[in-house]
């Protein structure tokens, strides 16, 4: 019983020290080798890279459309999120209890695949939508670049909403509905309750979503990857990428990664900072739900206009893009059912069925033969029902 007592003791310490190390590895061999430089063919400790990357322009370009696509990508996440969170949660939208759930399917999704689908809707030359807009009502829509920092913060935007959403749910659903009646019954505007009563006790839910966001975002690669290095824009994942190509680069893009490590450690004690000195809670006592808040018609126009907005610019256009791009043999810009083929399905069924093939013999040649999806201990066994031809090796 001790033993295993001992045991039940030392496994959660034994995880912290292994999680710790994981961490640190990685983190101590970036900042030693933000230290070193080369002279003479030998390494020795100096700040050079260090003064070597403040002096660079990239370095400045790079940051500059970071923190912009960072900050904008927050705000317009935490305005976006906390409105879908807010008319799902707080007012009687028509099927609302439906949208609880669609609102979250952005989450579910690869902000990459959100980029590459766009490109497929407003590429300048073979866009779907800016063909369309062209073609059938003769509108230009080239000003919307998707090759840009503004079409980064928008992909960004749209699949970074779900996180704050999901952050402002529970306030909302749990806050005591008699500040906000207390405020309307001594005169107080719906918005003058919003701004000085909801907003305040949700934020220290909010903070952290922004953190996150603003965090996860400023570091993502694959977006700035596919929208913003085609044209030559830089960020800093994409700029740490190039400088990790060149051997020359590898203690500059180190001390890029250092300086991006301190900004983000600044930023979290700063926001914990602030929500220390402040105090977010209520009185004890019975809690009374909140009612719904009925909507006019305009406003339940509005609040459905904003749900297709992103729910058809996260989930529905993107999925709609793919799906017209799997079917065609080369993409122009337009779909014609004429031209609808499978070979694109066709393509990767072979190429599963080639990996399959090859799974299938390495394990023979490694096992004696044995079929790899046949069973130890079973004495007759079962075998993969697919198309899998037999090969020479496995006679």
């Amino acid at each position: 019983m001790d033993d295993k007592g001992g045991w039940a003791q030392r496994l959660p310490a034994a995880g912290v020290a292994i999680g710790a190390a994981l961490i640190a590895a990685p983190l101590l061999a970036t900042a030693v080798r933000s230290l070193l430089v080369w002279t003479g063919g030998w390494p020795h400790l100096s700040l050079g890279n260090y003064t070597n990357l403040f002096g660079d322009p990239r370095f400045v370009s790079a940051a500059v459309n970071t923190l912009i696509s960072g900050v904008c990508t927050t705000v317009l996440s935490l305005i976006l999120g906390f409105s879908l969170a807010f008319l799902v949660c707080r007012t009687d939208m028509p099927g609302r209890r439906w949208l609880e759930t669609v609102n979250l399917v952005p989450f579910f999704l690869s902000p990459y695949v959100g980029a590459i689908s766009w490109i497929y809707l407003l590429a300048p030359h073979g866009g779907l939508l800016t063909g369309l807009a062209r073609n059938s009502f003769g509108i230009s829509l080239e000003w919307l670049n998707i090759y840009s920092v503004p079409g980064v913060i928008f992909v960004l935007t749209l699949f970074y909403t779900p996180y704050v959403y999901l952050f402002a749910i529970p306030p909302l659903r749990e806050t005591d509905a008699a500040f906000e009646d207390t405020a309307r019954v001594h005169g107080a505007s719906f918005w003058y309750a919003i701004r000085h009563i909801t907003l305040p006790l949700a934020m220290p839910a909010l903070l952290p979503a922004a953190l996150i966001v603003f965090v996860t975002s400023a570091g993502l690669f694959d977006v700035p990857m596919a929208l913003a290095a085609p044209r030559g824009i830089r960020l800093i994942p994409t700029e740490i990428f190039a400088m990790v190509q060149n051997r020359s680069d590898l203690g500059k893009a180190a001390a890029f990664g250092m300086v991006v490590l301190a900004v983000t450690v600044l930023v979290t004690l700063w926001q914990r900072r602030f929500l220390a000195r402040r105090r977010f809670g209520t009185t004890a006592g019975k809690r009374n739900r909140p009612s719904l808040i009925r909507l006019r018609l305009p406003a339940k126009l509005a609040a459905l206009t904003l749900e297709a907005v992103y729910i058809g610019g996260g989930v529905l256009l993107p999925l709609m893009a793919l799906l017209m791009v799997s079917f065609s043999k080369l993409w122009t810009g337009r779909f014609l059912w004429q031209r609808a083929t499978t070979s694109n399905y066709e393509y990767i069924w072979l190429s599963l069925r080639y990996l399959l093939r090859s799974v299938n013999r390495e394990w023979r040649l490694g096992n004696g033969g044995r079929h790899p999806w046949t069973t130890k201990h079973s004495k007759r066994g079962w075998k993969w029902s697919g198309a899998l031809p037999r090969n020479s090796a496995s006679r």
